[in-house]
């Protein structure tokens, strides 16, 4: 698939990254992320952006974008949730190493966020479940900025601070979009609108 893809450009998926870039959803090879099919779920790119479908209760699957990895990094990704969404969840992973290391910030439907680090598949929660900014309005998209600069997350919502922790677990690795249903309905769905990362070292300190 990387071949194929972009057999224009020499790809190193372990590489490291410095760059500025924004994903271009209607080319499979300017979107980057990866369209996949499952009995679980499935992933597809078009125009309106990546849309992340869960066709069973209790599911957490994302779409990776397998290209390069991130060490620091300003993460912008815009999220939509369809109308009357059942209890579900949507967000990005990053620094994600593999199903089983990975850091996380999700927002869910009932207007909730949460960030949390995975290693070695064991889940360590560095902010549970918190609410949003009074007024945050679900039926329009959520802007993420992630900023993950060294030991130090910090979350920005729709322009305004969110959260900030420390977490030396993981220093880099790739970015997904993720998506989780939590058992309300047999189907969940989220759309990924937008996504930019800028993994340049000025860049990201000034951020």
């Amino acid at each position: 698939l990387l071949k194929s893809l972009f057999s224009r450009e020499e790809i190193d998926p372990e590489g490291f990254r410095e760059e500025k870039w924004q994903a271009d959803f209607s080319s499979p090879r300017r979107a980057r992320f990866a369209e996949e099919t499952g009995d679980s779920h499935e992933a597809v790119l078009g125009r309106r952006g990546l849309e992340l479908r869960l066709k069973k209760r209790n599911v957490f699957a994302w779409a990776e974008n397998p290209i390069y990895r991130y060490a620091d990094s300003v993460i912008d990704a815009e999220i939509d949730f369809p109308e009357r969404p059942p209890y579900s969840a949507a967000g990005i992973l990053f620094r994600y190493s593999d199903a089983a290391s990975y850091c996380s910030v999700l927002v869910s439907t009932k207007g909730f966020f949460r960030i949390e680090s995975v290693f070695n598949g064991t889940p360590m929660p560095l902010v549970a479940w918190t609410e949003l900014a009074p007024g945050t309005d679900l039926s329009k998209p959520v802007h993420l900025k992630i900023i993950a600069l060294g030991d130090r997350l910090t979350l920005v919502v729709n322009g305004e601070w969110a959260a900030e922790v420390a977490d030396a677990t993981l220093s880099a690795g790739h970015v997904a979009f993720a998506a989780a249903n939590y058992g309300e309905a047999d189907n969940a769905e989220a759309r990924l609108l937008s996504f930019r990362v800028d993994s340049r070292p000025i860049d990201v300190e000034a951020a």
